[in-house]
């Protein structure tokens, strides 16, 4: 299989002398698709309202939102196709810059993928 690569930082296109790169194995196209079904669960894609987690109910503490933002990662992780298990899973939340950023590793069907992903989100 293959993707468009794009930067696992910025998310914009990876060109190679001004043409579009596409992913180079199975591994690396994996861990597009990871990044890009974690954008997705967070709410990225505004067009699935079904996709994504739900707000924080007035009662619930934002702590409290950010254990259920963390178990919902790791099940989304252990649900894409082609992931057999989490290794390794990490999450941290910068609060002054409001940006949630987890270190993963997961045991693939193509091999070990150690990656990570980051997202702006409003909990604490």
């Amino acid at each position: 299989m293959k993707s468009i690569a794009l930067d696992p930082q910025t998310g914009k296109f990876v060109m190679d002398n001004g043409r579009m790169r596409y992913t180079k194995d199975d591994l690396e196209f994996l861990a597009h698709v990871v990044r890009h079904e974690l954008s997705l669960f967070l709410g990225e894609w505004f067009m699935d309202t079904k996709k994504g987690l739900p707000y924080i109910p007035k009662r619930q503490k934002k702590s409290e939102h950010r254990k259920i933002l963390e178990t919902a990662l790791r099940v989304k992780l252990m649900n894409i196709r082609g992931v057999k298990r989490v290794i390794g899973f990490v999450p941290r939340y910068d609060k002054k810059e409001r940006l949630f950023h987890v270190d993963f590793v997961l045991k693939t069907d193509y091999g070990t993928l150690k990656d990570a992903w980051k997202n702006i989100i409003g909990g604490e």
